[in-house]
């Protein structure tokens, strides 16, 4: 992999990487909960979430959908993953977020294609998680981006 990412064209290499990144933690953020009920609501309710993140299914609807409240949904989502499902799609937005600034998309369009309602919110959200403004983190330099 790194001998690969070595002949690449290093501006590529740093989003790869990032997508990399998020698959490998995707994959293996496996809830360790052993109770096969609580394990099918916590993935389902993961799957739904993650199919479209700029307009996510309200909990109402997964909670008819799966027979459980609310409060259930979440608790059992909290318990395998460790997050609530409203901050695993926060988290899940920036990320993805990330990836199409550091493509080059501007940052008007990524605040609209991960499901922001405003800018301004983006901006705040993506503050509060990465410690600089989406402008800053599309224009920051990487030591992916020296050239070997």
């Amino acid at each position: 992999m790194i001998d690969t990412l070595r002949h690449k064209d290093l501006s590529t290499a740093a989003p790869a990487l990032d997508n990399l990144l998020l698959t490998t933690i995707s994959r293996y953020c496996v809830p360790c909960e052993n109770n096969d009920e609580a394990l099918e609501v916590a993935q389902y309710t993961k799957q739904c979430l993650l199919k479209n993140l700029a307009e996510p299914p309200r909990l109402g609807d997964l909670e008819r959908e799966l027979g459980s409240s609310k409060e259930t949904v979440i608790r059992l989502f909290k318990r395998s993953f460790g997050i609530t499902p409203k901050a695993f799609v926060a988290n899940a937005r920036i990320e993805k977020s990330k990836l199409l600034l550091k493509s080059g998309m501007n940052v008007v369009d990524v605040s609209a294609e991960v499901g922001f309602s405003d800018q301004s919110q983006f901006h705040r959200t993506f503050v509060k998680y990465t410690a600089s403004t989406p402008r800053q983190y599309q224009k920051a330099i990487s030591i992916f981006d020296n050239k070997f």
